[in-house]
């Protein structure tokens, strides 16, 4: 159990020599002509004492208090939760989370259903889901049949062909994809959902199982029995997804197992509670009502009372079949939903009226109704087109990004120690053997078994693992950013000549914090907080200018928006708050 900070002050306070001048352990603020120390001050310190503050050592600094990395939020822009007035939620995997590998094993069986009412073999049924293969971000040549993995500038780092790992010289000679050839309709298609995940297997797998039984070529099955292109495979399979989502047969099958397929939440209802202490709290789900109604009082039911009869009731708002990310722009006619009977009232709807629930709408309708302005919204979901990318492009809507697998990717991290320590002894090698080399030499070190045991860095964003995350901190918490370093203020913080800057991993995780540093682990205190300030505001005007505008970044994702779930994804955080938010805290 992690050590509050007045114990941990109270320690070193004691560790402390008695005999220390005007030391007042822990009887209160100290104010005298003399420079204090971590343990004199108050808990918080007062301004009085902060102006006698004396630094002490990094390396004297107790441990920082921090939640378990699974419960934290980790964050990207600074937000403090005071300042939010309306909240929103997303409900599909971001409410509602599916039990896994359950949910996807049921999407799996039904397309799987679905093709061979479409003419497809039998023997497709003997097929499973594999939880293991895959992962959100990948990316298929629809023209070859290839699941890759790239890195965000295009350069392949993995590839398989079926359940066949590829070398990337076998078809990518390049090892290189143009961007611009990636998104809907073009010949690679990206898989950004949770939905996707049965459907990036059940394609590897149908690829194996028909070059296992007949002949192929390079761009698809090519034999007696068959001929199917790799592109006409994707396109059936696009249609059969298609097809479990929009016929209802997901969602019937869903409901009518409920505790096979959704996890139950019993810290939900207090979250939505303590928002509403604060903040107006509303449901935006692309689900239609029928379905939403179902889930909903399922998640809520065992938290009902007198005060809060249904689950409605913990809202101020609830929108169903919203069609994000139309909703984001011009959306459509907002509709009243009888809840009894789930048919449409149109009429003119002047307020949202409470226990209501209503169907579509758009931003602009939506924020004339509630009076929300941009920056006053916090809007958590699992979409990062849907959800984050149009919400905050189109509205200013402060957003969290809820990643279900961050929980398997920390695992990962936490079994993967000596690997990191591994990594830094390489690069250590590495920084040494080009010590002292300049343009004067010659003969290049050979450095290619250090080079060949190097791996890439893996990326990720801040985020959330649960929605029920943000429970585990006060309704006044400030989340705030670490400041990136610049690699020369690294080379600075770490002393000597370092030009390759390889004094820390590529990708250091410190488990005692809530900040994952992707670009170099490197936890160091500048004595200028405005300085830092200001090289936070310009590093993120700098970086909003390179935004890919809203259209492209829209054609190279798949905008598959079942009416059973809303848009998802993963892989990513809490992107919350005003890039210029000089003052809010992004620790988590």
């Amino acid at each position: 159990m992690a050590m509050s900070p007045s114990s941990r002050l109270m320690d070193l306070r004691r560790s402390r020599s008695a005999s220390d001048d005007g030391s007042t352990g822990a009887a209160g603020p100290v104010v005298s002509s003399r420079r204090l120390r971590l343990e004199d001050l108050s808990n918080p310190p007062t301004a009085a004492e902060l102006r006698q503050y004396s630094d002490a050592n990094m390396h004297d600094l107790p441990p920082t208090y921090k939640r378990e990395p699974e419960n934290r939020v980790y964050v990207v822009r600074g937000l403090r939760l005071e300042s939010v007035k309306h909240v929103g939620f997303d409900m599909d995997h971001t409410i509602c989370e599916y039990k896994s590998p359950q949910y996807e094993a049921l999407q799996y069986r039904l397309i799987v259903n679905r093709l061979v009412a479409m003419g497809y073999p039998e023997s497709i049924r003997t097929l499973s889901y594999d939880a293991s293969f895959p992962i959100r971000g990948l990316c298929l040549d629809t023209k070859l049949g290839n699941l890759l993995k790239l890195d965000q500038y295009g350069t392949i780092l993995a590839a398989t062909h079926g359940r066949r790992r590829l070398t990337t010289a076998e078809k990518y000679p390049s090892k290189f994809i143009n961007l611009a050839k990636v998104g809907s309709g073009r010949r690679f298609h990206l898989y950004d959902t949770l939905f996707s995940m049965p459907e990036i297997c059940l394609y590897a797998d149908l690829i194996s199982l028909f070059e296992s039984e007949m002949e192929s070529s390079e761009l698809g099955i090519d034999d007696e029995k068959l001929s199917l292109s790799f592109e006409a495979l994707f396109i059936d399979l696009r249609a059969a997804v298609d097809h479990i989502h929009y016929s209802g047969e997901l969602k019937d099958a869903t409901t009518a197992d409920l505790e096979m397929y959704v996890e139950p939440a019993p810290r939900l209802a207090d979250l939505l509670l303590r928002f509403r202490t604060k903040a107006k709290v509303f449901l935006l789900t692309n689900s239609p009502y029928a379905y939403t109604n179902i889930i909903m009082d399922y998640l809520l039911a065992p938290s009902y009372t007198a005060d809060y009869p249904n689950w409605r009731s913990f809202f101020d708002v609830a929108i169903v079949s919203a069609r994000k990310p139309l909703f984001f722009g011009k959306g459509t006619a907002l509709r009243e939903v009888e809840v009894a009977t789930g048919n449409l009232k149109l009429h003119r709807i002047t307020a949202f009226e409470d226990g209501a629930v209503y169907h579509g709408g758009s931003l602009s309708t939506f924020c004339e109704l509630t009076g929300a302005r941009g920056p006053d919204v916090l809007y958590i979901g699992d979409h990062i087109f849907g959800d984050v990318i149009k919400s905050k492009k189109n509205s200013g809507w402060r957003t969290l990004l809820v990643v279900r697998e961050l929980v398997d990717e920390l695992n990962s991290f936490r079994n993967s120690t000596s690997e990191f320590v591994h990594l830094a002894n390489l690069e250590f090698m590495l920084a040494e053997i080009y010590r002292g080399l300049d343009s004067s030499a010659v003969n290049p070190p050979n450095v290619k078994d250090i080079h060949a045991e190097i791996r890439a860095t893996r990326f990720a964003d801040l985020y959330a693992s649960s929605v029920t995350n943000i429970i585990h901190y006060p309704m006044f918490y400030a989340f705030r950013t670490q400041a990136a370093l610049m690699p020369h203020e690294r080379g600075a913080m770490q002393g000597g000549d370092d030009a390759h800057d390889m004094a820390q991993p590529s990708l250091a995780v410190d488990s005692d914090s809530d900040d994952l540093n992707i670009s170099g682990s490197v936890h160091a205190l500048d004595s200028s907080m405005e300085t830092l300030a200001q090289r936070k505001r310009t590093l993120r005007r700098a970086s909003s200018d390179d935004d890919d505008d809203d259209d492209d970044m829209q054609s190279r994702s798949d905008h598959h928006h079942p009416p059973c779930g809303s848009p998802d994804e993963a892989g990513g955080p809490i992107l919350a708050g005003n890039s210029d938010n000089d003052d809010s805290d992004d620790d988590a």
